[in-house]
């Protein structure tokens, strides 16, 4: 029998088909898998949105207790509506202060999930996001971290061991986040304490920064005072951080009467808000912040008695 002509064509195509075949099941999942995987942003901005859901959850279930706690001491001695509304406001408050600080609070915990190698690190991450935030309390107070830092700190800096004092420095992370899971948790007099004894061994930017709105949140008003000045003097803040810091100043003055302090601070509020203008002029937000100065120095004017100042701040801020 005379054989097909395209026989041996068919087989050479049919067996290159199969091969085809196999290289695709091969590199077709890889491919997908290499598309679907997530990149290096991808991912960090994944961990940051898991702490800070976590952050969200342990701040949700400590005013949860808190408001349970609050019922339980003084439901009995609620008599009037306006007593109640008092209680509300002030919890309310506390509320929206952390909330307010939930992005920074999630970022400390990615940073200390960045430098933190040890068990230590990772027992207390785990912990967090599951919303232990008792254990992880109990957790960090018992690790002996602020007594680790405080010998670190009595070396002589002639004679510093590197990793001791790399070790020092994921201590003092930890222990920043300790006093955050206080201020979340509303054990704010641990908190103070422990922002006390931090700067007492410390003096970077970050635990500055994190002490004086810890102060400046908690009403108090002079360890705040003692803070702020030196802290926007400082040339790494930011301009725009600077300009918070310097209204923040200039309300803890007021609300201690000592209103020519709370000019000077207020000034500066408008004059570095006025410099981030001139920089950017489309920032609206920087717009609202300095009519915001303007009447606040028109109002300070005022209760120093000084109407015809008044006057034309008000002026100013009717103009912007």
């Amino acid at each position: 029998m005379k054989k097909h002509p395209f026989r041996f064509l068919h087989l050479i195509l049919a067996s290159s088909s199969i091969r085809l075949l196999c290289v695709a099941f091969v590199l077709i999942p890889g491919l997908l898998s290499a598309q679907n995987s997530p990149s290096d942003a991808e991912q960090i901005h994944h961990n940051d949105k898991t702490y800070y859901e976590a952050v969200q959850l342990a701040l949700n279930k400590a005013f949860e207790t808190e408001k349970q706690r609050l019922r339980g001491e003084v439901g009995h001695s609620i008599a009037t509506q306006a007593q109640l509304d008092f209680y509300s406001r002030k919890l309310q408050g506390q509320y929206d202060y952390q909330a307010g600080r939930l992005y920074e609070v999630s970022s400390l915990f990615y940073w200390f999930n960045e430098l933190g190698n040890d068990s230590l690190s990772r027992q207390v991450l785990e912990l967090f996001k599951a919303g232990e935030t008792e254990r992880c309390t109990l957790l960090l107070e018992n690790a002996k971290l602020l007594e680790r830092v405080q010998e670190a700190s009595q070396q002589q800096w002639g004679q510093i061991d590197l990793k001791k004092e790399e070790k020092r420095q994921q201590d003092m992370v930890a222990l920043m986040l300790l006093a955050e899971i206080y201020q979340i948790t509303l054990a704010t007099d641990k908190a103070e304490n422990l922002y006390d004894q931090l700067l007492r061994l410390d003096s970077n930017l970050s635990l500055q920064r994190a002490a004086a709105a810890f102060y400046y949140g908690n009403n108090c008003r002079v360890k705040a005072l003692n803070l702020l000045p030196s802290l926007v003097a400082n040339p790494e803040l930011k301009k725009e951080d600077q300009a918070r810091l310097y209204e923040q100043m200039g309300d803890l003055y007021t609300s201690l009467g000592q209103l020519e302090l709370a000019l000077g601070a207020y000034l500066a509020h408008q004059k570095a808000n006025a410099e981030i203008l001139d920089a950017f002029p489309d920032q609206f937000l920087v717009k609202e912040q300095l009519a915001i100065a303007q009447e606040k120095i028109g109002m300070t004017y005022f209760a120093m008695g000084d109407l015809e100042s008044a006057l034309a701040s008000f002026e100013e801020r009717l103009r912007l």
